[in-house]
């Protein structure tokens, strides 16, 4: 983190946060609604 400086720190933080709530948006909607996987069987 402190190799992208004070200017671009803000930046990164935005896209990391934005990153994490996708994340838990698809893994909610993947428990909501589990598709079947074929490898499993």
């Amino acid at each position: 983190m402190f190799g992208l400086g004070p200017s671009r720190l803000p930046e990164a933080a935005k896209a990391l946060g934005k990153g994490v709530k996708e994340f838990k948006t698809a893994v909610k909607s993947e428990e909501d609604n589990p598709q079947e996987n074929p490898a499993e069987k």
